[in-house]
């Protein structure tokens, strides 16, 4: 069985020096006590595996006054004892430090060291060769926490020319610049921390590359350098610096894990009773299962589900440490939403949220989501590029690919970044149609049409016909036709449709159901219902210019603070008074989307007047929408209203006997008005106000 950590020791040794003579440096405040946490954390064998020292070795660990003598000769022993014991050596020096002037050198000061006078200081480059050179040792991590820390490293002559024949290896992690200063040991009390607390995105271990990352983003008024040197060909690993506490945290399994692994589990007896209830016991099972995968097709499901597991724990490390803070359950949602199953249907999304969300939406991404013709991960590296996606997280993609290279999925983070490439253009480019022209009652004899491309200046054209269903419907396929291969033009498929209408049409009409060719409009196309109203000046208080800018911060404060859907539903009592219903919405008594539970008699006129008050509007397609069905909405409003589409294709696939209750967003209907719509709706107004003259 693999052993759970890496198994080299390692050996420590801190060294904590007070220049004696008071006026010759700054006096360092909790010196010794700042060493002693430092040696205790990386000591702990729950950090560090340390094998324990000589009592005479640790007395002089925190040896607040020990002479310039003193210090070689306990780096000397110690170096000895790792090589004995084939350990790493972990080298901390606490206290002052300088730089000769001519020389690039930093130099240690002990107790009866003076400043600027070399005879009573320590050489830290000769003191590391000499270390790094010693028969047995796996290698050197020093820790220098000094002022002008970053001039420790030793000549690199002088280590390649040496016993060894650059056969070693050197880890350094330094406190400041060579010409910084280093301010009150910040640099040792914030390492013990991560030694006590754990690095995200590490691994199992914590290795100098990591924590120096993690330190120079924690401490911010001096500079933290790392150097690393490894010539030894043998080592079977790298240098690792402590086990990395983040690491072994665990949040349990989410649903799709309990099932998985305890289905397999069950099925082969040797795996015992219970599941695993840590990283530590799991990796324990994966090894064990590994033994006997090749005679046991019960094994070879538990050593496949386990390391799933495994790589799903990495997965959620990776993201939870990425430089954001962007990541959000909404975007989560948007991602996952955004992940299609072999059939082509969107993933279930889980009722989660936050961390145990991106736990459930990995696990499902390894356990459920892979076909048959892909590899395990490739649904994995779809899932990691949409989330970056979605949260603007791209800056990342080092670290990203850096996971993917050291799991050796490559390949599948190649294809995902590949598949998901085209997808902001084409969510950039949108087919306006507005048949705001049409009267009361009744259809237009006009059609205006954009591509909206992002820019102030999209095509458009006008499409005359007659003031008829039919004609207007023939009239909205020639504007698809017109925008398909300007959309080709700009290097993308027009996916997105948004139909502007009356209030009279919204009631009435379903755009997406239109044919358009040998398939309904809605089948390969988002279709959007906007209100002429937001778009389209009709004088008096309800202007866009006065309503728009009120509908931006409802959306964001929508965004903001909805722990469920946001939505102020409107029963029969309440629309049966439309004069009262009014004056609660002059009042500002709705501030958020607006549902109405039922179909009223004159919903025209209901929507007309909840339209200019709330950005988002709802309605049933029959009847009434119950109040049971109200949680499909608050289980995809961070989806809407792209999962309005999704509903309304799985209703119509399922055929007339499809009952409305397996599908209850298919019973909704939905004037959606975003912050990506108000910013044409305000282009818009601009270009109108150009055009007409007005100052």
């Amino acid at each position: 069985m693999t052993a759970m950590w890496p198994s080299p020791p390692r050996h420590v040794l801190v060294v904590a020096a007070q220049c004696a003579p008071l006026g010759t440096a700054r006096r360092l405040d909790g010196l010794e006590h700042v060493a002693h946490d430092l040696h205790a954390a990386l000591s702990d064998p729950a950090v560090g595996g340390c094998v324990p020292m000589a009592e005479a070795d640790r007395r002089l660990l925190l040896g607040g006054h020990a002479r310039a003598e003193a210090v070689r000769d306990a780096v000397r022993r110690a170096t000895q004892r790792a090589g004995e014991a084939g350990a790493t050596l972990v080298l901390a020096l606490l206290g002052h430090g300088f730089v000769h002037e001519g020389t690039a050198s930093l130099y240690y000061m002990a107790a009866d060291t003076k400043e600027d006078e070399l005879s009573g200081a320590v050489a830290v480059g000769q003191l590391l060769t000499e270390a790094i050179q010693q028969a047995g040792v796996n290698g050197v991590i020093g820790l220098i926490d000094t002022c002008h820390a970053g001039a420790a490293p030793p000549d690199t002559g002088d280590m390649v020319a040496g016993m060894r024949q650059g056969q070693l290896r050197l880890a350094l992690l330094m406190a400041a610049g060579t010409n910084q200063t280093a301010r009150n040991l910040t640099f040792s009390r914030t390492l013990t921390d991560l030694l006590r607390k754990g690095v995200k995105g590490c691994g199992a271990v914590i290795d100098t590359a990591g924590a120096k990352r993690r330190l120079r983003e924690l401490i911010l008024d001096q500079d933290t350098w790392g150097l690393s040197f490894d010539g030894n060909t043998h080592a079977t690993e790298e240098l690792w610096l402590a086990h990395n506490h983040w690491w072994a945290r665990w949040d349990g399994f989410g649903p799709v894990a309990e099932t998985e692994l305890g289905e397999a589990v069950a099925a082969w007896p040797p795996a015992g009773p219970a599941l695993p209830r840590s990283r530590s016991a799991l990796a324990e099972l994966r090894d064990t299962a590994h033994t006997a995968a090749r005679t046991s097709a019960p094994a070879a499901r538990v050593l496949d589900v386990a390391d799933s597991l495994l790589t799903a724990a990495e997965a959620v490390d990776l993201v939870a440490g990425w430089d954001t803070e962007l990541i959000t359950t909404k975007a989560l949602r948007r991602a996952a939403h955004a992940q299609r199953t072999a059939a082509g249907a969107p993933w279930p999304l889980p009722r989660s949220s936050g961390i145990p969300l991106l736990r459930d939406l990995v696990e499902y991404a390894l356990l459920r989501a892979p076909s048959f013709t892909e590899s395990r991960t490739a649904a994995l590296c779809r899932l990691l590029v949409g989330i970056a996606r979605e949260s603007g997280a791209d800056g990342n993609a080092a670290a990203v690919r850096q996971w993917a290279e050291a799991r050796g999925v490559a390949v599948d983070l190649n294809d995902a970044i590949r598949q998901y490439h085209p997808l902001p253009a084409a969510e950039a480019v949108r087919l306006v149609v507005s048949l705001h022209a049409a009267p009361t009652v009744g259809w237009p004899d006009l059609l205006d049409v954009w591509l909206w491309d992002g820019s102030e200046h999209s095509p458009h054209r006008q499409i005359r016909c007659e003031s008829r269903q039919n004609d207007v419907e023939r009239a909205l396929t020639d504007a698809l036709h017109w925008a398909q291969p300007l959309a080709r033009e700009r290097g993308t498929v027009l996916r997105g449709v948004d139909v502007v209408l009356p209030s009279h049409l919204m009631a009435a009409w379903q755009p997406e159901r239109v044919r358009t060719g040998p398939y309904r409009l809605g089948v390969h196309h988002d279709v959007v219902v906007r209100w002429t109203g937001r778009l389209h000046a009709s004088g008096g208080l309800s202007h866009p210019s006065v309503i728009n800018p009120i509908a931006r911060e409802q959306l964001r404060t929508m965004a903001c603070h909805a722990t469920t859907a946001p939505v102020d539903w409107l029963t029969d009592s309440q629309t049966r008074h439309p004069a009262a219903l009014l004056e609660r919405l002059c009042d500002g008594m709705y501030q958020r989307a607006v549902g109405i539970d039922h179909r009223p008699h004159g919903l025209t006129e209901l929507l007309e007047a909840l339209l200019t008050y709330a950005p988002i509007v709802l309605w049933p397609t029959e009847e009434a929408f119950p109040e049971t069905h109200r949680s499909c909405l608050a289980d995809s409003w961070d989806v809407l209203p792209e999962a309005f589409h999704d509903a309304y294709r799985r209703r119509w696939r399922a055929g007339p006997s499809a009952a409305g209750c397996h599908e209850p967003l298919a019973d909704v209907r939905a004037a959606w008005h975003d912050l990506q719509w108000l910013e044409f709706c305000d282009l818009f107004e601009q270009r109108r106000t150009i055009d007409d003259g007005s100052p």
